[in-house]
């Protein structure tokens, strides 16, 4: 179950991209977190802590700011109760800013 969980969370991100056409220039990137921490994520290098993707999820819009390796990220959080999984979707600010 949780494999089947994995590959429908990371299919509806890549297709996310086909869906909203404004993402198709944009960088998007997805993280998901179990209690040992990041057991994916799109980038090869991700430095996101879980305690920081938990206080964005406890934020009542879910988004807020992760930063790691002298980045800003735009964050947005979904958690999977059942496994105890978070899903992070974000994009770099400077990247947002840039097609802005």
């Amino acid at each position: 179950m949780k494999s089947l969980l994995l590959f429908i969370s990371i299919w509806t991100l890549k297709k996310s991209k086909k869906v909203f056409p404004c993402f198709q220039t944009m960088k998007l990137n997805a993280v998901l977190f179990n209690k040992n921490g990041i057991i994916y994520s799109s980038e090869e290098e991700n430095n996101f802590l879980l305690e920081d993707v938990k206080k964005i999820y406890e934020n009542s819009d879910h988004q807020g700011i992760l930063k790691a390796d002298g980045s800003a990220w735009n964050a947005y959080v979904v958690k999977v109760d059942n496994l105890d999984w978070y899903l992070v979707q974000c994009m770099q600010q400077k990247v947002l800013c840039s097609i802005v």
